[in-house]
Parts: structure tokens; sequence; C-alpha cells
């Protein structure tokens, strides 16, 4: 038998599936219709970001630097760690009340 936490972390990871998977719109009958994939950035890529420097370039403006503001999915994991244990939490819940 399946526990309730199990039950809760299949559920949960549908959920993922289907909120984080690809987006299938169109008609297969009728032979048309488009698929939407969106892929996340390699989680080697780096996400960099201007710094103004207290030094100036010759025409009196402030220099710039690119400095790492760290990686390109780190956003993107946070959020699908923070939907992840909503879900799980929410369809446990549900579970062990019913």
């Amino acid at each position: 038998m399946m526990t309730k936490e199990q039950i809760a972390h299949d559920l949960a990871m549908v959920y993922m599936y289907n909120r984080y998977g690809i987006t299938v719109k169109g008609d297969v009958a009728r032979g048309w219709g488009e698929i939407e994939t969106k892929h996340f950035p390699s989680s080697t890529k780096f996400q960099y970001e201007e710094v103004e420097l207290e030094s100036r370039d010759i025409w009196g403006f402030n220099k710039t630097e690119k400095v790492e503001k760290g990686r390109k999915v780190d956003a993107i994991f946070q959020k699908m760690a923070a939907d992840y244990q909503y879900a799980y939490q929410y369809f446990y819940d549900l579970i062990r009340n019913s």
C-alpha cells in the first residue's frame, strides 16, 4: 500500500510536469496545430549584471563592469522548488483530512 506521503509526492510531480512541461495547441484530427517547448537555460550558464564603477571614462560617464549575478536557472529552480513544496503540502493535507 502506498503511503500518504508517496501519493502526495506523485500528485505533486504530475502537477509539476503539467506546469513546466510542453504545451500542445491545435487539433490532431484535422492535422494542424503547434507544439511549444520551453527549454531551461543550461545550468552552467551564468547571469551577469552591469555595475557602475567609481571611475569615469573620457566623456565623464561612470565606467561599468559585468559581474556574475548567479546562474540563469537559479530563479527558475527556486520557483519550481517553491511550487513543488506548495503542491505537495496541498495534496498531503487533502489526503490526510479525507
